[in-house]
């Protein structure tokens, strides 16, 4: 069945991540063979080599993408050239840590998996947007000096192409290559905006509502956590029977390993969830029948990443 005139089969392939083995021709070779005997007519490219296309800072290497391609081209395969986003290299995350992932109990995934990165980082954004604009800007110069030489040939050999259509030709080209260079950059402005979006309305679906109790802003007894549990997602338990207590004008400090619960008890006692098992008493208070406003005016916190404000360190706090 034929799909369209210029390329009249189905698409046949799947992600070809080359950038791993390119120290190894041989197995570059095989690759081409085995794909071949696959029938295989189309890869995806470039989806996790970031690290490759971009090895430090500024400094982009497309050679042997270029190589890659072809390479492909060669055995009849097609390519759909990707964005490497989703694979952010190892010099991004040590230098930019904000890029990393964010999860819902408040810790940042290390550096070691795909996609782990947060699509709300004005830097991963940046680095993206950088990236997009550096391939694209490459392709399009390519484009516009193949068709510079062609047109030049064509004109000296006499084929009723004048140095003047020569030229004009290139200047029409931007008409075409500029759209292509800009659209990567607001589709990712487009994308990140949705997430946000979605992260929004999840935020008030969840968000608390200011009811309940109103309590005195002095902490006379203290607080005291009884079998309490919590779950981000069914089945997969944070916490589990937890009994604390924490007596009025004492000092304490929760210690354990990294996701072992300790920022999700310090956001339980902050009433940011009411989706908890045990009991939460402030004073002999259940935290569910206190109302947040007036918890506030008791309790605070300061988390490990704060923005600092160009003030005192009184109106900081």
């Amino acid at each position: 069945m034929e799909l369209t005139p210029r390329f009249p089969a189905f698409l046949h392939g799947g992600d070809y991540n080359p950038d791993q083995w390119l120290d190894h021709p041989d197995i570059l070779r095989q690759d081409m063979e085995y794909m071949k005997k696959a029938h295989v007519n189309c890869v995806s490219l470039g989806i996790f080599a970031w690290a490759r296309l971009e090895p430090e800072e500024g400094r982009y290497d497309f050679v042997w993408l270029d190589d890659i391609i072809e390479r492909l081209w060669a055995s009849g395969i097609h390519v759909s050239l990707a964005t490497p986003s989703g694979a952010r290299p190892a010099w991004m995350a040590r230098k930019y840590p904000e890029v990393l992932r964010t999860e819902r109990d408040f810790q940042r995934r290390h550096f070691g998996g795909r996609h782990n990165h947060c699509p709300s980082s004005p830097v991963y954004r940046e680095k993206v947007q950088a990236m997009t604009e550096t391939a694209s800007g490459l392709s399009g110069g390519v484009l516009q000096i193949g068709v510079f030489i062609v047109a030049a040939l064509l004109a000296l050999s006499g084929k009723h192409i004048t140095a003047g259509t020569a030229i004009v030709f290139v200047q029409l080209l931007n008409y075409i290559l500029n759209p292509m260079e800009a659209f990567p950059k607001y589709y990712a402005g487009a994308k990140t905006a949705f997430k946000l979006i979605d992260k929004l309305a999840l935020a008030l679906h969840q968000n608390v509502p200011d009811e309940g109790e109103e309590i005195a802003p002095q902490l006379n007894e203290g607080i005291s956590l009884r079998k309490l549990a919590f779950s981000y997602e069914e089945d997969k338990p944070v916490l589990s029977g937890v009994d604390l207590d924490f007596r009025a004008g004492g000092c304490y400090a929760l210690v354990g390993a990294s996701g072992s619960g300790k920022s999700t008890i310090l956001n339980l006692l902050m009433a940011a969830s009411r989706d908890y098992q045990g009991e939460i008493r402030y004073d002999g208070k259940e935290l569910k029948t206190i109302a947040p406003s007036s918890l506030y005016d008791l309790v605070s916190i300061i988390q490990q990443n704060v923005f600092v404000f160009n003030s005192t360190i009184r109106d900081n706090i």
